[in-house]
């Protein structure tokens, strides 16, 4: 017993994990290295590709340190994150299109449910990147499948928004002509706490919109995602036509 005590104080103190490989599978990881498409200047455009299924299970966001430093921060700001409370508080600050847009994610609120694995990693890559909190950003993925393989396309400028959607999307047609299907667009609205109107609703933008109806007729998206950090809403390709994209 003394000397498995001691092999264990040694490889704790070797850096070794002692981990259980049960427990060590449900970390939440990317399946490797990505591939870099594009890096420029504050641009960068990679991808992964790994088996279908990969993430199922994997609910241990223990090493995701900037994901959890920005919803430590937004919880000790905002006492209610419910889908109900940040709509109240944005609503009358949006514009038309905005408004009408949230009304038609207010249905889905039944079907929000908590952010997962691979949208958290999104979101802790994003965060490694810019603060989440003195300078909100977004990221854009997509989640592309060939027969059991997914390619997961992740790209920012570390900007309040997309620039250079042109060229994304030129990538995406190649990968579209491979006989990849377009599965799910996935980016971010993370609270903005520097702003009366928070921006923390799931619901999309009419900027989003827009690029939602482009990825349907080109690329016949199946759907969007869309999460805050702490919620995350899927947006079926159906329900695209009624979003408005009206300023």
């Amino acid at each position: 017993m003394l000397k498995l005590k001691i092999f264990v104080l040694t490889l704790t103190a070797l850096g070794c994990s002692t981990m259980s490989p049960e427990k060590n599978e449900k970390i939440c990881k990317f399946p490797s290295e990505p591939v870099v498409m594009l890096e420029k200047e504050n641009s960068i455009l990679q991808y992964w590709d790994y088996d279908e299924g990969y993430f199922e299970g994997k609910a241990n966001f223990q090493d995701l340190t900037f994901l959890r430093a920005y919803q430590q921060k937004v919880q000790k700001e905002v006492r209610d994150l419910s889908q109900k409370a940040l709509w109240s508080k944005s609503y009358d600050l949006e514009k038309a299109g905005d408004q009408q847009n949230m009304r038609i994610a207010k249905t889905l609120w039944p079907k929000v449910r908590k952010i997962n694995c691979l949208e958290a990693l999104l979101l802790n890559l994003q965060g490694s990147r810019v603060d989440l909190i003195s300078t909100p950003t977004e990221f854009l993925a997509f989640k592309l499948k060939k027969n059991k393989r997914v390619r997961l396309l992740y790209f920012t400028s570390n900007i309040n928004g997309v620039r250079g959607l042109g060229f994304l999307h030129s990538k995406i047609q190649k990968f579209v002509d491979d006989n990849w299907i377009l599965e799910k667009n996935i980016h971010n609205h993370t609270l903005n706490l520097n702003d009366k109107n928070y921006r923390g609703t799931i619901g999309p933008s009419v900027s989003d919109a827009f690029v939602f109806k482009m990825e349907l007729k080109d690329f016949n998206l199946k759907a969007a995602v869309i999460t805050n950090g702490f919620e995350s809403m899927e947006v079926p390709s159906h329900m695209f036509k009624g979003l408005s994209t009206e300023y």
